[in-house]
């Protein structure tokens, strides 16, 4: 792992943010996972890759699922929203 941050965000929602960042020889990847303080909303994880390896870059997400808010697991789309109950 090339890096990692760990931060609050606010904005239309808020809650913890940590983004884990791997380095590669000619491009960075990584993952997103933001913890929404409102546990009515799921919390996700995002997945992204750079085209370069630059301080300064754009970057397109390659995929965004939802955490299971019963297990902490990232989760394919939906059944993290489900209750059983």
């Amino acid at each position: 792992m090339k890096g990692q941050w760990i931060g609050s965000y606010d904005g239309s929602n808020n809650g913890l943010i940590i983004v884990n960042i791997d380095e590669h020889p000619s491009y960075f990847e990584g993952v997103a996972y933001i913890n929404e303080s409102n546990n009515n909303l799921p919390s996700t994880a995002a997945f992204f890759k750079t085209t370069i390896q630059d301080n300064k870059f754009q970057f397109r997400t390659k995929w965004i699922s939802p955490i299971n808010r019963f297990t902490g697991v990232i989760d394919s789309a939906g059944s993290s929203l489900k209750c059983n109950a």
